[in-house]
């Protein structure tokens, strides 16, 4: 788990602690990776929920010393924050947004959730639009890295601090947010691979192949995640990745496509494992 920000030393001390915290989640997941019984899915999917929870908790913990000048004496009470997302059918964006609502809301903040359905002009005229309604801050879940950075900088020269979820920025754009909560793509990546070959390993399989179904693979998370994990498989040559397909954060969609997969590689020595990434 990663957490950055800008120019507080208390908001880096606790970015620090959250990372440490959720490293030692993330190494438990792994371990769960190579054997995936019914238990072991179920402590991944309480894991999943409790690193949710710690998510919002520590976004809006960052909020409150973001809008409230970082002293002691503000208060959030009747900060407006927009908060937003890709889309909220997507179950995890879903869960996470609707958590931050009832988090910010109880902290006595007016929350403004916005989805804008994968589409990346929508959202930059969301942002634009909460610039001109004189927000006190956006937090945001972007959908493509290049496309959101004009309406960062008119953010940023409006004086309106934002907030990135579940993906950063690459490093050359950090002065255009205050502040990055989310998941450590790189590590999902890497632990991802590790735990599939550890698992063919415990099945005495050294040569396999392994196909991916990922989420929108324009997405910088994606790329990430994807990179890390091929580097990981570059070590052990006997595991092949024979395809990687779109699966647009679509459970319906990711069904068929591994189904698909399944067919398209009957007959060419079958499908030994298979990463995901498209719901998550």
């Amino acid at each position: 788990m990663l957490s950055r920000c800008h120019g507080d030393e208390r908001l880096t001390a606790y970015a620090l602690w959250l990372a440490e915290d959720h490293s030692a989640i993330l190494r438990r997941m792994a371990s769960w990776c190579t054997c995936l019984t019914d238990a072991n899915i179920l402590r991944f999917l309480a894991l999943e929920r409790e690193i949710s929870m710690h998510f919002v908790v520590g976004l809006c913990t960052l909020l409150l010393a973001v809008v409230t000048g970082h002293t002691a004496v503000a208060s959030p009470e009747g900060k407006r924050v927009t908060l937003l997302g890709t889309a909220n059918t997507n179950p995890y964006i879903g869960a996470w947004t609707s958590t931050f609502t009832k988090f910010a809301t109880q902290a006595g903040m007016k929350v403004t959730n916005l989805s804008s359905n994968y589409d990346a002009a929508v959202q930059s005229q969301q942002v634009d639009d909460a610039i001109a309604q004189k927000f006190d801050l956006i937090a945001v879940v972007y959908v493509n890295d290049q496309a959101i950075i004009p309406a960062l900088t008119r953010a940023k020269a409006a004086g309106i601090p934002v907030v990135l979820i579940v993906t950063p920025l690459k490093k050359e754009h950090e002065e255009l947010f205050t502040s990055y909560i989310g998941t450590d793509h790189a590590e999902l990546g890497r632990l991802a691979a590790e735990g599939m070959v550890k698992g063919l390993q415990a099945e005495g399989k050294t040569k396999a192949q392994v196909v991916a179904v990922t989420g929108v693979a324009q997405q910088l998370n994606v790329q990430t995640r994807m990179a890390a994990f091929k580097e990981v498989l570059a070590k052990h040559p006997g595991v092949e990745l024979v395809a990687s397909e779109d699966g647009k954060w679509n459970t319906a969609m990711t069904e068929k496509i591994t189904g698909e997969l399944l067919v398209r590689f009957s007959g060419r020595g079958g499908i030994d494992s298979c990463d995901y990434c498209a719901t998550a």
